[in-house]
């Protein structure tokens, strides 16, 4: 078992290597789907960013609530970027910085509200509220992104029938993390692997939808599930030499019993 200090990572430094890198995917694949293999590597850390501040603000004592502020912070930020399409369905200019800098602002009203009005009382709550939300709008402006296919005068393929699959997929990469690692053992550094792990298979998951979605996308769908699967396998490993490192002991409690 490690016994040894991990230094964590601050949610406002996950954020903006999450916006940095994820403003950096979503514009690559706008400028080009061929570069969408390399996209999806550059999008992973919003995932872990939206998983830490999950993280932050559910280990002050939610223990069955986070599920509830995973679902409450990612539902503000897929509203953002869902709501937009609808008034820009062209993806102009103003995306994808509206959306993205917008679901910072309302997760941080959110949160405002959690700590005014439900006087939920944890300190970080409007800031990692903000940061949930905005992350979650970067991953979801992505996934739309990936999933249109447009010139600069018509609008070829829409991705609206996409959007509840967007919005639990995402959800569920962000909340389960911590969810799936909370207990006295919990550590950032196990719970963010996990997260780079279901970061990948979401990804992958929407290579898949990709490449059933429409023939244009068929390059990008095979090769998206190439690059997540590598990745997959990747962080799989290293999230599992991270559980052996803090296991006191496996202990075989199946049937045949074990033999000594």
């Amino acid at each position: 078992m490690s016994t040894e200090i991990k230094i964590e990572f601050t949610s406002p430094q996950l954020y903006f290597i999450a916006l940095v890198l994820g403003l950096i995917a979503i514009l690559m694949v706008k400028f080009s789907h061929s570069l969408t293999p390399i996209a999806v590597i550059l999008i992973w850390p919003a995932f872990l960013c939206g998983a830490n501040a999950v993280r932050q603000v559910a280990r002050y004592g939610l223990g069955t609530g986070t599920s509830s502020i995973g679902y409450w912070g990612t539902a503000v930020g897929a509203t953002m970027a869902f709501t937009s399409q609808f008034i820009n369905p062209a993806y102009n200019f103003v995306s994808p910085y509206f959306e993205i800098f917008g679901a910072l602002i309302v997760g941080a009203v959110t949160g405002i509200c959690a700590q005014k009005i439900i006087k939920m009382k944890i300190p970080v709550m409007i800031r990692d509220s903000a940061v949930l939300a905005s992350s979650t709008a970067i991953i979801a402006m992505f996934f739309l992104a990936m999933l249109t296919e447009y010139s600069t005068q018509v609008f070829t393929l829409d991705a609206y029938i996409t959007y509840p699959l967007i919005y639990i997929a995402i959800t569920l990469a962000i909340l389960h993390p911590f969810n799936g690692s909370m207990g006295a053992g919990e550590n950032q550094r196990r719970t963010l692997r996990l997260s780079a792990l279901e970061a990948s298979m979401t990804t992958g998951l929407f290579g898949l939808v990709a490449l059933l979605f429409s023939d244009a996308l068929f390059l990008t769908g095979v090769s998206v599930i190439i690059v997540s699967m590598a990745g997959f396998f990747i962080f799989v490993k290293r999230w599992f030499a991270a559980v052996k490192e803090d296991t006191y002991e496996f202990a075989w409690t199946g049937y045949p019993p074990a033999e000594h």
